[in-house]
């Protein structure tokens, strides 16, 4: 029963920190052909663009953009630096692009996660086109009016870049955290030619 509690109790220290960051990272993560990048003060050297705090991306910097008239980071529902856009003329959107391999392998893959007000909820539109995968679709609520989603996108083949608007379907939007990563599969010739090789390589070593 001590242990037990000893768990529980270092679970409850640690869910706030991690609840509304990163509840479902890819396996893949840090794999070769994967990009990873997360905001979440909202860090801005150019009016209306804002880096990420975390990133790996070897191909180019991400960027998430929107007007720079209507935006602002503000503490808001009990969270701090969060992304608040102003829905003034007519959905004002954020604008995340993330460059990648500019070979056109097989497909790729993103997993996107953010977490949003009830306030100001964000609608997702993708370019390019691919699918949605419908058993990797889920959002959660996380108390307070906050809400996390979770994404899972595939594109075939793979773009040099992507883009996800978040676009404010009910009003402002009030986001928290977004986590993206990204994975571009080789194409299967690619595959075969990394197979050759490698058989080759054992055969000089014998």
């Amino acid at each position: 029963m001590k242990k037990i509690a000893l768990i529980a109790l270092a679970l409850g220290m640690i869910a706030p920190a991690a609840l509304a960051h990163d509840l479902n990272p890819p396996t893949w993560r840090g794999d070769a052909g994967t990009t990873y990048t997360y905001w979440d003060s909202w860090i801005s050297f150019v009016p209306g663009e804002f880096l990420g705090d975390e990133e790996y991306n070897p191909y180019g910097t991400p960027t998430a953009t929107t007007d720079p008239a209507y935006c602002e980071v503000i503490g808001y529902a009990g969270a701090t630096n969060v992304l608040h856009i102003e829905d003034w003329y007519d959905y004002e959107p954020l604008v995340l692009n993330i460059p990648n391999n500019p070979v056109a392998n097989e497909y790729k893959e993103i997993v996107l996660q953010v977490t949003w007000h009830w306030d100001g909820g964000p609608g997702y539109t993708w370019s390019p086109l691919g699918e949605l995968l419908p058993d990797t679709q889920l959002t959660v609520d996380l108390g307070g009016g906050w809400y996390y989603d979770y994404l899972h996108y595939r594109i075939e083949p793979n773009p040099d870049s992507e883009t996800i608007t978040l676009t404010n379907e009910w009003g402002d939007l009030y986001i928290d955290q977004i986590v993206i990563d990204t994975i571009c599969a080789p194409e299967p010739a690619t595959l075969g030619l990394l197979a050759v090789g490698a058989l080759a390589l054992t055969r000089r070593r014998r």
